[in-house]
């Protein structure tokens, strides 16, 4: 069974036990975001894509597409959230996604 560290477990309960967490809502997107900023700055060892199924999965059972959608969001956020933290290369490939990112939405 997956633990999470205090911190990642009071923002993962914040998201997880209210009805509307699968719903792509403003206020569910920003306790879910808020949830993956605790576990990057909070957790020793986080939780992998798989843990997060499974933590969705022991409050909210037949919602497994939705739980893959949110592991997948976790990772991207997860991944993004610690290079930009890193020093060196990876902060200049979170700027480059950036700029990249910024020209191809207005081109």
């Amino acid at each position: 069974m997956t633990k999470l560290a205090p911190t990642p477990q009071r923002a993962f309960d914040a998201w997880i036990k209210h009805d509307t967490w699968y719903t792509g809502h403003d206020n569910d997107l920003a306790r879910f975001h808020a949830f993956v900023w605790a576990v990057i700055r909070y957790s020793r060892r986080p939780p992998s894509e798989s843990d997060i199924i499974e933590l969705i999965s022991q409050h909210w059972k037949g919602f497994d597409d939705y739980a893959l959608a949110a592991s997948n969001l976790y990772k991207s956020l997860f991944d993004f959230g610690k290079a930009r933290n890193a020093p060196g290369v990876a902060s200049s490939e979170v700027k480059r996604y950036i700029f990249e990112t910024q020209t191809q939405n207005t081109g």
